[in-house]
């Protein structure tokens, strides 16, 4: 199935961006997600372009494009007299800019990372790229106006990059880099590939009981604020469902893996180094599809951190994993919340979301057990342990 993704640069989001809609910010930022965020730019102004097309690096068109026959790729070239035969809004319209296109067609399923400012990139204008699968039209699989600076523009942060980019084995990418208005020059392509993040699997914890995987950069993901910080109005905890209806069994809990950023926002988002990160990790009974009773309260449990390589909007993306030993006790849907606790730098934990599950996880915003529905996405996570027969626990209780 054909997806169209944006990548945008990120600034203080809002409490939440549905799809690629418009964004409402919010004093206090509750999370950080791949919307449609504009940026202010003016109207383009340089001077018109001229097409003269004298092929040196990429093609004018698809048919002609040049081909990547492997990677890693770089490439040097200009826009300037190449033909305008393409466009995507991404979230900019009407541009008349020349482009040039490359072609790659991977014998496998590979992530890849492409861009004009980092990994040997270079631009000296306000580019836009975006990617084709098989046929060249819209809508786009990826694309991409403003992430990032490239050392030869003095522009600002108006250079593109796409991180994380699926790509499956047999099927035919068209890369075209295009430009802001009606802007051209030179530019330096590189194409990598790119870190695809953990999964349960890949950690393969012996115990791992139920799971769900962390969204890829290329996906529309989201990340929400589950932590206690000095910038916020109100601790913010998240929840996220643990569903027992595949197994007979009820599960005994001994770990959790799972998945976010560690950000602080005084001022914007900034990074923030998570280590000596602590979290409160609380199970809950399942009470008319929300969080009830707590079952378990494991407080100021510490975490293991690693760095996964893989970045989000410019974000490291980190994999967390904390002893929370719970007996669920029953059968049937329960719930488990993550929030990190203060700590110096004053980072708070973002919540990763998840590849599946069924599709929303609740929030308390307020720290007083009122749960909110309006978190339209899965939270990450791994859950392992045991499982506790339903006959033999009947037994042991008779």
């Amino acid at each position: 199935m054909r997806r169209s993704i944006e990548f945008v640069a990120v600034a203080c989001m809002a409490a939440i961006v549905t799809g690629f809609g418009a964004v409402a910010f919010a004093e206090h930022p509750t999370s950080l997600d791949r919307g449609n965020v504009v940026f202010p730019k003016a109207p383009y102004s340089g001077p018109a372009n001229v097409p003269s097309v004298t092929p040196d690096a990429g093609g004018d068109t698809c048919a002609t494009a040049t081909v990547i026959s492997s990677l890693p790729y770089t490439d040097s070239g200009t826009t300037v007299g190449f033909n305008d035969d393409y466009d995507e809004v991404c979230p900019y319209t009407g541009s008349t800019s020349p482009d040039v296109v490359y072609t790659y067609t991977p014998a496998v399923d590979t992530i890849v990372d492409i861009s004009v400012c980092n990994s040997g990139g270079d631009a000296d204008y306000d580019t836009k790229i975006y990617v084709y699968e098989d046929v060249c039209a819209t809508p786009s699989l990826a694309c991409n106006d403003d992430a990032c600076q490239a050392a030869s523009y003095s522009g600002g942060s108006y250079n593109s990059e796409l991180v994380g980019v699926s790509l499956t084995g047999g099927h035919m990418y068209a890369i075209v880099i295009d430009g802001y208005g009606g802007a051209s020059g030179t530019y330096t392509i590189s194409v990598v590939e790119g870190t695809q993040p953990p999964t349960c699997a890949a950690i393969g914890d012996p115990g791992f009981l139920i799971g769900q995987d962390v969204h890829t950069p290329s996906d529309s993901w989201s990340a929400a604020v589950s932590g206690q910080a000095s910038w916020q109005t109100s601790p913010f905890i998240v929840a996220e469902s643990i569903d027992q209806a595949a197994d007979p069994d009820w599960f005994d809990v001994s770990s959790i893996n799972f998945w976010g950023l560690s950000l602080e926002n005084s001022a914007g988002w900034a990074a923030c180094d998570p280590t000596g990160m602590t979290f409160d990790v609380i199970f809950y009974e399942d009470a008319a599809g929300l969080p009830g009773t707590e079952i378990c309260n494991v407080q100021s449990v510490a975490a293991t951190i690693a760095a996964t390589g893989v970045s989000f909007s410019g974000f490291e993306l980190y994999q967390f994993t904390v002893a929370a030993a719970c007996n669920l006790g029953s059968v049937g849907t329960k719930w488990v919340s993550i929030q990190s606790e203060p700590m110096t730098g004053d980072c708070a934990f973002l919540w990763m979301s998840a590849s599946t599950g069924d599709g929303w996880s609740p929030r308390d915003t307020n720290d007083d057990g009122v749960w909110e529905t309006d978190y339209l996405f899965d939270c990450s996570m791994c859950i392992n342990g045991s499982t506790v027969p339903v006959g033999l626990a009947s037994f042991l209780v008779d």
